[in-house]
């Protein structure tokens, strides 16, 4: 898989209210890690920090009075899930806002890693990830989704997020991880490839089954 990195988004510590199946998509990211890094592929992450003062936090962001504001840093929130922790030469981007790309080195590094396919999961699906692959599109990179190594605070943010982007990154594909896994080390596997603008569009009712052939 030449020219191709994986990219964690923000599987922090804080990351952990209220997000639904949290820990499988943590499991499933680390199967993932573990077969990029037996098969060489390069591995970065970004990670959600404030300061104290909430200086560099987005407009309104809550600030309480007392404690701490949200990925506070120099705190345990901000520290990335031991399922997986980066190891020394895997770089790690803080950032300030949702996309990983925005007044950050990432876009630098990749470049200067000449990457050009990345592959993605994080959280949360609705936030975050769907910022940082709108980033990653509009940069001309080139997206590989794992849709069971990102999650959300609910099920149907999640999915429709997973539509959305089914939908408008032209050239995504999108598969599970144990498919990933097999991608990764050279065997057959399945996914779902992008093939046209504006392919889906289900009512409320259908959102889950569309969801669930996007694999």
């Amino acid at each position: 898989m030449k020219n191709t990195a994986l990219l964690l988004i923000d599987m922090q510590n804080e990351a952990s209210f209220n997000i639904k199946e949290m820990d499988q998509a943590l499991d499933n990211a680390a199967l993932v890690l573990s077969s990029c890094r037996k098969a060489g592929i390069p591995v970065l992450y970004s990670r959600h920090t404030h300061r104290p003062d909430g200086l560099d936090a987005s407009l309104d962001e809550p600030i309480p009075e007392k404690g701490n504001i949200a990925y506070c840093q120099g705190t345990s929130a901000v520290e990335i899930d031991d399922r997986v922790r980066p190891r020394p030469g895997e770089p790690v981007i803080d950032k300030h806002r949702w996309s990983s790309f925005f007044a950050t080195e990432l876009d630098l590094l990749l470049r200067a890693m000449d990457i050009r396919n990345l592959v993605v999961g994080g959280f949360v699906t609705d936030g975050c990830v769907l910022n940082t692959v709108y980033d990653a599109f509009f940069r001309d990179y080139r997206i590989t989704l794992v849709k069971d190594m990102m999650a959300a605070s609910s099920l149907t943010a999640h999915a429709c997020s997973i539509i959305n982007m089914a939908n408008w990154v032209y050239g995504i594909t999108i598969l599970k991880a144990d498919e990933t896994v097999k991608m990764v080390s050279g065997r057959d596997y399945r996914a779902w490839h992008w093939k046209e603008p504006d392919q889906f569009h289900p009512e409320p009712e259908e959102i889950m089954e569309v969801y669930a052939s996007l694999e």
